[in-house]
């Protein structure tokens, strides 16, 4: 079944966001110099811990979805998790790029950094380099998110939701 597989990518793709994500975790949270505070690091521990809660929670759902269509297929079940699953997943990716990667965000870390010394610097080296590698998998988590829902419309609308319909263009 196309879906079973798709969901199935999706979580193998989801795992590898979360585990270049934790990368990312451990450096905002355990790596700062000398483990001094500072309001700008406690606001992206703050940033970064919640997006790991979106990203726990569309696992969560998505493992849902996948246990709804191994046991005898509910598709309302499926699409249900699945719906929740892409809430989850688009919080997650919003609050990452326009709250951890951003111009604006960049910009102000890379500040603080010159400001605070050599050691800060190269912790925001590091904090950025942890959010770029994320990229990948997230878009790899976002393309086999978006295979799941193509898999289960099919699924909803038979085979003929999987055909293109030529008379469409004709009518206009």
């Amino acid at each position: 079944m196309a879906l079973e597989e798709s969901l199935k990518k999706f979580g193998s793709s989801l795992d590898n966001l979360r585990e270049a994500f934790t990368g990312v975790r451990i450096r905002v949270a355990e790596d700062r110099p000398r483990n001094e505070r500072a309001l700008i690091t406690d606001g992206l521990e703050d940033i970064v811990e919640a997006v790991w809660g979106s990203l726990q929670d569309a696992d969560k759902h998505g493992m849902a979805a996948r246990i709804a269509l191994d046991r005898e297929p509910r598709l309302h079940e499926v699409r249900r998790s699945l719906a929740k699953c892409q809430q989850a997943f688009r919080t997650a990716t919003h609050r990452y790029f326009s709250e951890l990667i951003s111009y604006a965000r960049l910009a102000e870390l890379k500040e603080f950094g010159r400001e605070r010394g050599s050691a800060w610097e190269a912790w925001v080296e590091t904090v950025m380099s942890g959010l770029e590698k994320c990229r990948v998998p997230l878009d790899e988590a976002n393309a086999a998110l978006d295979s799941c829902w193509e898999d289960l419309a099919q699924l909803l609308g038979g085979p003929a939701a999987a055909e293109p319909r030529s008379d469409i263009a004709k009518a206009g």
